[in-house]
């Protein structure tokens, strides 16, 4: 191995282990939403940082598309307040109204049809229960020496289509930045957005809804949506 390729390694090995840090930063910020709930765990890879869920969570199901991380995810926690499952990231196979809490942090590079996809999830969310999504924000990845490092496998969207996405079927109760400086994860939290019309905002107007335009470094968005 060369030089070069040698340096592609050990950035490919640092940026999947600043991944599994934001993973695990997602679900301590999802903790309390969990407290006491049923919760539905879309894209659970091996379970990265799924402990700190089921420190309140009363029950969880977490899903998966592909087997051998399912595997691994039920080795690593085997106990009967969770259940592991190959599936998602759509859920129209499940039963409508069962979850209080749906989180949908990764492997959402799997979703073809994005208003099927949240007409699905919202569909199993009981009456006040809410999702919490996160989507790699388009205005920082492209060009970016981290994604020639390592192929993105999530979703790129600007804030306003996310915004817009959401606003159809949820009320937003809030959207935040997150990005990861070397070792220290940064988490940039805004006010809740005021209810407003689909397409009734620019994105320059809806940037500043959330307290100014997005951050450069926030690599990405994450969402808190009520049924």
């Amino acid at each position: 191995m060369n030089q070069q390729d040698r340096r592609r390694v050990e950035l490919r090995l640092r940026v999947v282990s600043g991944f599994q840090r934001e993973l695990a930063a997602r679900y301590r910020f999802a903790r309390p939403y969990a407290a006491g709930a049923r919760v539905l765990v879309l894209g659970c890879r091996e379970g990265w940082g799924l402990a700190a869920l089921l420190e309140t969570a009363g029950e969880v199901v977490a899903l998966d598309p592909l087997p051998q991380a399912v595997r691994r995810a039920a080795r690593r926690f085997a106990r009967p307040s969770i259940r592991f499952a190959v599936g998602g990231p759509m859920v129209e196979m499940l039963a409508p109204a069962a979850f209080d809490l749906v989180t949908a942090f990764s492997r959402l590079d799997r979703v073809n049809n994005w208003p099927a996809f949240l007409d699905s999830v919202v569909r199993v969310l009981r009456p006040g229960g809410r999702v919490l999504l996160a989507v790699a924000n388009a205005g920082w990845w492209p060009g970016n020496r981290l994604a020639e490092a390592i192929p993105l496998a999530d979703p790129l969207l600007a804030l306003g289509e996310f915004h817009d996405l959401l606003a159809d079927r949820l009320v937003i109760e809030g959207l935040y930045g997150q990005s990861s400086a070397g070792r220290v994860l940064l988490t940039y939290t805004a006010p809740a957005l005021p209810p407003v019309p689909r397409g009734t905002l620019d994105l320059a107007d809806r940037a500043a809804a959330v307290a100014g335009p997005p951050r450069p470094q926030s690599r990405y968005f994450i969402a808190v949506g009520r049924r």
